[in-house]
This record gives C-alpha cells, sequence and structure tokens, in this order.
C-alpha cells in the first residue's frame, strides 16, 4: 500500500519531517559516495541535473570512495494526480501542484531537500521534497535568510514569518557565446549560442566567433613593430610585447651585437675600433703595405657613386704613405690629376705624399665620364664585383704587432646627376646608397629621419647629410651607428690585443675596455 502524500496527513508528516541516519538504500549499494544525473526536457531545452549523496561513515575497510549511478525516473519534477501517476510511487505537493519526485540518499537539486518520512511501514523513506512546501521560516527571526523553493530568487529574509523579498538570479556565466536563463527547478541554465560574433579573454585575438559555446579568436593581432632587435610576441594578457632579440651566437670569441639590420657576431679582437676604417697597417719595420680605397653600392645598380671625395687619417709615426697605384700588386705609380681605370680623375692633396703628416685628401672625379667608379655592391656578407677604385701604399716606420686603422673621414659620394648619396663604412669598404627623403628647395635644412646622419640639408631635391661619426677615440671599443637609434660604443673582451698608436709603448691588451700597454725604456717620442 502506497501512501498518497497530497493527503492532510502526509502533507503534516511532511511538514515535520527529521533527519536519521542511512537507509536501507545505502546498504544495499554499499557505497559511500554516489552520483545520479538525469537529462529531461523542459519547454524545449534540455537539462541535466546531478545528484550527489555522501555517507560520513567509511567503510570497515578503509577504502576510498566508490562512485554509483542510481536509477532515477524520467518522471521527476512532472505534474500528478496521486502516486500511482509516479514511477517512484511519490506525488507530493509543490509551488504550482503536485509533482512527482523520487528517492534520495542525501543530495537533491536546487530548490529540493531530501527529507525521511514514514511511509506507515517498518523502514524510513528519504525522497526530494520542494522546500517551497516547508515553512522556510519556522524557529526564524525577523531578517533571518531563507528560501521559498524557488532557485531564480535569492536573498530572501523572514517577515513576520513570511519569505519575501530577494532579488532575480542572475544567471551569467561571463562567456559570450552562452545565453543564460533561470528555470524555476533547476536554477541556472545556459544556451551554447554558434556562428555569432564576439571577444575572448585573449587580447592577442580579434575578431571571435562562437563555435559550439566557446569563442574562438578568428585573427591574431600584428605585434611588428618593425624593429628587428627585438622578439615580436604577444602575451594573453598583456598583449603585444616586445623582448629584446637574443643575438648569442653561443661563441665565446663573437662580440655579440643587434645593429640596425638585425644581429652581429663579430670576432672579438676584429671588432677593435674599425668602424670607419679602410685597412689596417700590421707588419715590421720598412714593410709596404697596400691600403685599397674601396668602393661598392648597397644592391646592383642602385646608388653607384660616379664621384668620391674622402680624408684618410693614420698614425704618422707608424707609417708614411708612398704613392697610388691602381692595384694592390701594381707598383706603377699613378699621379696627381692623373686617370685611374675607371676613367674617373684621381687628385690628392697635399699634392705631395711627404706633407702627409697622418692625414690627407683624395678625390676621385669624372669629368665627362657618366660611369660609376666601381660597379661592384654589397650582395650579403659577400661583393659582386670588383670594389677596389685605388690603392694608397704605405711604409711602415715601426714595427706594428697589431692592426693600426687607416680610417675615412669627411667622406661625399655623388650620384651621375650630383646628388649625394647615403654611405656606411662595411666590410673596410666604402658602401653608397641613394637618399630616400626628399625636399624642395635647395640649401634648406632638412631632416632625413637617419640618427646616423647630422645637418641636413636639401641637396639636389634630396635631403643630405654629413654621416655621424661615432669613434669615441679608444680602441678598446667597437664604435657602430644604427640608423634608428644614432650611436653605439660596445666595449670589447678583455685580452684583445691592441696599441695605443705610440712609438714608445709596447702592444698591449683591452682590459675593461681600455688599452693597457707598457713604454719602452730610453725611447722618446720625435
Amino acid at each position: 500500500m502506497k501512501t498518497d502524500l497530497r493527503s492532510p496527513i502526509a502533507k503534516a508528516m511532511v511538514a515535520q519531517i527529521w533527519v536519521l541516519g542511512v537507509v536501507s538504500l545505502a546498504l544495499v549499494c554499499g557505497c559511500t559516495n554516489s552520483t545520479a544525473e538525469r537529462t529531461v526536457e523542459s519547454e524545449g531545452q534540455t537539462e541535466t541535473i546531478s545528484l550527489e549523496t555522501t555517507n560520513p561513515e567509511e567503510s570497515e575497510s578503509g577504502g576510498g570512495s566508490t562512485t554509483v549511478v542510481l536509477p532515477v525516473q524520467d518522471d521527476f519534477g512532472l505534474p500528478c494526480e496521486s502516486n500511482a501517476d509516479c514511477q517512484s510511487g511519490f506525488c507530493v505537493p509543490g509551488v504550482s501542484g503536485d509533482i512527482c519526485t523520487q528517492t534520495c540518499l542525501e543530495n537533491c537539486p536546487k530548490g529540493y531537500a531530501c527529507k525521511a518520512i514514514s511511509n506507515l511501514g517498518p523502514d524510513t523513506v528519504f525522497i526530494c521534497i520542494p522546500e517551497a512546501i516547508v515553512d522556510p521560516c519556522e524557529g526564524k527571526a525577523d531578517g533571518a535568510v531563507c528560501d521559498d523553493g524557488n532557485p531564480c530568487v535569492i536573498l530572501q529574509k523572514c517577515q513576520a514569518g513570511e519569505c519575501v523579498g530577494g532579488q532575480d538570479l542572475e544567471c551569467e556565466d561571463d562567456n559570450p557565446c552562452t545565453i543564460g536563463e533561470c528555470n524555476s527547478k533547476y536554477g541556472c541554465t545556459f544556451n551554447p549560442l554558434d556562428g555569432g560574433p564576439c571577444e575572448d579573454d585573449d587580447v592577442c585575438t580579434v575578431g571571435g566567433i562562437c563555435e559550439d559555446g566557446t569563442c574562438i579568436g578568428a585573427d591574431q593581432i600584428d605585434c611588428d613593430d618593425g624593429d628587428p632587435c627585438t622578439e615580436n610576441a604577444c602575451d594573453p594578457i598583456e598583449g603585444c610585447i616586445y623582448p629584446e632579440t637574443d643575438c648569442d651566437d653561443g661563441n665565446p670569441e663573437t662580440l655579440d651585437v643587434c645593429l640596425g639590420e638585425g644581429c652581429e657576431n663579430i670576432k672579438t679582437c676584429d671588432g677593435l675600433d674599425h668602424v670607419n676604417s679602410l685597412c689596417s697597417l700590421l707588419g715590421s719595420k720598412g714593410d709596404i703595405i697596400p691600403c685599397e680605397i674601396r668602393l661598392a653600392s648597397a644592391e646592383s645598380g642602385v646608388g653607384q657613386a660616379n664621384s668620391l671625395q674622402t680624408s684618410l687619417k693614420y698614425s704618422e709615426n707608424i707609417a708614411r704613405p708612398l704613392f697610388f697605384s691602381a692595384t694592390a700588386e701594381n707598383s706603377t705609380p699613378i699621379g696627381n690629376g692623373l686617370n685611374i681605370p675607371s676613367g674617373h680623375t684621381l687628385t690628392f692633396g697635399p699634392s705631395n705624399l711627404d706633407m702627409w703628416t697622418g692625414e690627407g685628401e683624395l678625390i676621385l672625379i669624372s669629368l665627362g665620364s657618366p660611369y660609376p667608379v666601381s660597379d661592384a655592391f654589397l650582395n650579403g656578407d659577400v661583393f659582386e664585383g670588383s670594389p677596389t677604385a685605388v690603392v694608397l701604399h704605405f711604409e711602415l716606420k715601426e714595427d706594428v704587432p697589431v692592426p693600426i686603422p687607416v680610417v675615412a673621414m669627411n667622406t661625399v659620394a655623388g650620384d651621375g646627376n650630383g646628388a649625394p648619396l647615403f654611405y656606411q663604412i662595411v666590410f673596410e669598404t666604402i658602401v653608397t646608397e641613394a637618399h630616400t627623403a626628399s625636399c624642395d628647395i635647395n640649401g634648406a635644412p632638412c631632416e632625413d629621419g637617419n640618427a646616423c646622419t647630422i645637418n641636413e640639408v636639401c641637396i639636389a631635391k634630396v635631403c643630405a647629410g654629413e654621416v655621424r661619426v661615432c669613434d669615441d677615440g679608444n680602441i678598446c671599443t667597437f664604435d657602430f651607428c644604427a640608423p634608428e637609434v644614432g650611436c653605439f660604443h660596445q666595449v670589447v673582451e678583455d685580452d684583445c690585443p691592441c696599441h695605443d698608436q705610440g712609438v714608445c709603448t709596447t702592444s698591449g691588451s683591452c682590459i675593461s675596455g681600455e688599452c693597457v700597454v707598457e713604454t719602452l725604456p730610453d725611447c722618446s717620442s720625435p
């Protein structure tokens, strides 16, 4: 015989529920933890309900928890008229009429309480009872928090024995690809969206699209800052970040730096103040050392120099200039004002090389020839063609055990139209390229946007200036200029050989960026 829970006697029993120990249902399954799940359709939507019950008593063996799936009837929460209408055999009062319920061990869906009733028999049965039919304010003072059983209303309080007030539950899961709504039986449900636009929590993506309730970023944002000395990366929280490029090649004998074109891995001791060097003097007293004046363009056919003017600077205590020739192997001098193989005229001053006291000027100019001084160009790390324009031969006045540079200064190069060219000293070669900034008023000051030029003026419709000299006067630093930022002075590693160009000092070593030498005894400079 089944008790009709809609009768006055049954309703009085429900109102006076007490919680007992674990009932025979728990003993039958022999479990400590149990979970029940079922799927129901309500108002065209599918919902999944999870029920969990925990028995605080541990098994005699002391083992862990056991999960079982309890059978649940499909008609839970549906309207009924008598116990016979429900699979569980229990039809109970609900908020809006009688509904079917089910047995439980401890927990029920939100809005229901697992309560024990005496079923007019020897056993106690636990079933899910709507909390709304049990007086939520019984024994509570005014202002106490209560729950009238409606999961869509929260923060209710007791007032004069009634559970009143409260706020509507906001069903928000912070997911732009779901729509939340509150179900009067089970609380919040979230339905997935498909195909709509969205923005996820990843600042590295834009133009997201909802797929199965998840926001998928359609495009990665562009974090390229155009700087070869930084890595382009995106952090999902911080956004674009630009850590410095790691130029370390793992070789302790190289100086690893990042220039305007990217990483350079320079052999440590080769970086001794050679930025503006056209050649190096090295050898024994009396040796004849050829110093090639080399000229090339940055790329084939672009920015080729039709004229060149530069000043050479060297240590007069170490070497003296002897003669110019067409090649390093040629011992036939080219005199002042004579043509060189390219068809250009060589002019140098002072016109007598014996008067060059550590410095002199040379000019290569075309007197009617439209051809460039050299058609060589830089291809990566290799020159295509022959960049040698003319060779100045030096005689060493002293032993030179470490390379001493011959430096180019105040260089000016021009194209076939007389427009000035920008230049850099690369691999002891003057490499020219066309200026990119244009201007209109000849002679007017201008700005070419290149940090390696100064005193820019408008010449032949281009903005050109003097090349910034980055030499800091220290042989133990590697001086260079990056067009984006200007001069750098990188200290070379210790123990690189050096010489201060003094005739009364021995060769020394770079220590902490300084050339440490010893003074020869009984020696005096001329």
